[in-house]
């Protein structure tokens, strides 16, 4: 999984103290509990989370595939990266679509991929439902997100899906966490889980690798993880998360054109 590493570093060094996203402080999901999950590849090796929202489209982040090559392969229905599995389906990208505004500050880090073929709806392959109410997630609600994604700062990667659940955090908060390092903007949310404030203490958080993922609430995708600080579960350095129903206009329009 070096190319993992790789998006690490190179995130790192464009975007300074943040960067993409894993699972710290959670757990092995049940397989295929979460049938909306996709495995965004390069050369066979996983590089972001996304989620299918529509037979033939995955949401993510606009970060997670800058320029998608012959070899992006988008993976669905899968518990193991590794292990053979019967419900397992595999598609190249027929297209990639950026939201126009996306930037390197973090802004409008959002994009669709439409599959070259429609999914097969199975058990283990499912939407998810997306969060279209633009009223806002409460302040300290439970919310949850999964994937593939760095376990530990150093770099442990799993080989089976992980889940954690979390709580929303207030806007001042994560507008004080974040005021030196990106643009928070009313587009975005912040969500973590800290026993206390110690900069000794691992939070429960997301890391490189799950950057694109789902973050989940009364089972709707309310947003897609985008970023966070240099150090994985650190309590001043939560995950950040575009808020779905602000973009649902462009979202519906993109899949129309299509």
């Amino acid at each position: 999984m070096q190319s993992v590493a790789l998006l690490l570093l190179l995130w790192s060094l464009s975007f300074g103290a943040c960067v993409s996203m894993r699972i710290i402080g959670g757990q092995e999901a049940k397989p295929h509990s979460r049938p909306y999950m996709a495995s965004l590849q390069s050369q066979g090796e996983h590089e972001c989370g996304g989620f299918l929202v529509a037979r033939r489209w995955v949401l993510t982040a606009a970060h997670c595939l800058d320029s998608p090559g012959g070899e992006s392969r988008v993976v669905l229905g899968v518990h193991s990266l590794s292990r053979k599995e019967s419900t397992k389906q595999v598609f190249r990208i027929a297209s990639f679509h950026r939201h126009p505004n996306a930037s390197k500050s973090g802004r409008d880090d959002i994009s669709l991929i439409k599959l070259e073929k429609p999914a097969t709806l199975t058990d283990a392959v499912k939407p998810i439902v997306l969060h279209r109410s633009a009223k806002a997630v409460p302040e300290g609600a439970e919310v949850s997100t999964a994937g593939w994604g760095y376990i530990d700062n150093s770099g442990t990667l799993p080989d089976v899906l992980h889940e954690v659940s979390l709580q929303v955090l207030s806007r001042n908060r994560c507008e004080k966490y974040y005021a030196n390092h990106h643009d928070f903007s009313g587009d975005m949310i912040c969500a973590s889980a800290c026993k206390r404030k110690s900069p000794k203490m691992l939070c429960k958080d997301t890391c490189v690798g799950d950057s694109g993922g789902p973050l989940v609430y009364r089972e709707e995708a309310v947003g897609v993880l985008s970023f966070g600080g240099n150090l994985c579960g650190i309590y001043n350095q939560p995950g950040v998360y575009l808020l779905v129903s602000h973009y649902i206009p462009w979202i519906d329009s993109v899949m129309a054109s299509q």
